[in-house]
């Protein structure tokens, strides 16, 4: 059995016991919030699902003290799994102390079914068109705060760097200030997800880790196994790949949609969507391909496919 270097048992390797892998876990958190530059008494609300990541960065930014805390919760309608996720939510915002506000899809009137019908006529992931109308939700629902936290980790960031080559897009890590968004902040960006999952566990902040019943059809399970594959051959290959894309900072000019949420294009990746579930032609959002027509992509459109197919390292991934 492996020690902590003061003698008890570890619960962690390297080893370390409860105690002290509290006390790593929240220093690394507690830095990294730290680094945001995130002045006191800000607005932070907290993008929550009721999962083991959103309620761990729940209850660190609680304990950080230093900022005014929200959670804002999306509702998209999955039968079961979000009814059970939001009762454990709606328990632990109300043990803190902290306000919920939960949005639906209902609200841009669309049905979770008609997502999943969709994405069976285009033989692609619900997952796409999914994250799509939440990120876009919570970030409508989070205006007038200062700052939106979400609960990604170490191993969700590596996921988006991988996929992001591989679909020869370019790396959209950090997402500082930009009109139209409100500036999001990743608290547990270099917690693994192992870590994650243990902390909640030991706090008893998530007894369970449900995990949404459409996950493993998604493109991001396949790229997460390889991941873990890579890590398991090479440590630290995770916390490389996400060091390596930091500094590539996302820019560009931003329009703005005809629903005043900020997009690339004329229509924001939500109205692209909602489109497509009505008109079936329209439906490049969905397909996970991305959110812009082909006739706003451009060149890069064109030559996307060919970079693909050439690549001797995309051919070996």
């Amino acid at each position: 059995m492996a020690e902590c270097r003061c003698g008890s048992r570890a619960v962690i390797l390297p080893a370390r016991c409860e105690k002290h892998f509290f006390k790593d876990f929240e220093r690394r958190v507690f830095r990294s919030l730290d680094s945001f530059g995130i002045p006191a008494g800000a607005r932070v609300a907290v993008a929550c699902s009721g999962g083991k990541d959103s309620l761990t960065t729940l209850h660190l930014l609680h304990e950080w003290g230093r900022v005014s805390v929200e959670a804002i919760a999306v509702h998209e309608g999955i039968a079961g799994y979000r009814d059970r996720t939001l009762s454990h939510l709606r328990a632990h915002c109300e043990a803190l102390g902290v306000p919920l506000r939960v949005v639906s899809f209902a609200q841009r009137g669309v049905q979770f079914s008609a997502l999943l019908t969709h994405a069976a006529r285009a033989n692609g992931s619900v997952c796409s068109s999914c994250g799509v109308l939440r990120r876009s939700l919570l970030n409508e629902a989070s205006h007038g705060c200062d700052y939106l936290a979400t609960g990604h980790n170490l191993d969700d960031e590596a996921q988006s760097v991988v996929m992001n080559l591989v679909k020869a897009n370019r790396p959209l890590l950090p997402r500082g200030k930009r009109e139209g968004f409100v500036p999001r902040i990743k608290p547990l960006r270099l917690c693994s997800e192992r870590e994650v999952a243990l902390y909640a566990l030991l706090k008893g902040l998530r007894p369970d880790f449900e995990e949404c019943p459409h996950a493993g059809k998604a493109y991001r399970s396949t790229v997460r196994s390889w991941l873990n594959q890579m890590e398991r051959l090479a440590p630290g290959t995770k916390r490389k790949l996400v060091k390596m894309a930091w500094p590539a900072a996302s820019g560009g000019e931003m329009r703005r949609c005809s629903c005043g949420q900020p997009s690339r294009g004329d229509r924001c990746a939500a109205c692209l969507t909602v489109a497509a579930l009505e008109n079936p032609g329209e439906s490049a959002a969905t397909r996970g391909i991305s959110a812009i027509p082909a006739r706003q992509r451009g060149k890069r459109a064109a030559t996307r496919p060919m970079m693909l197919s050439t690549t001797p390292v995309a051919k070996a991934i």
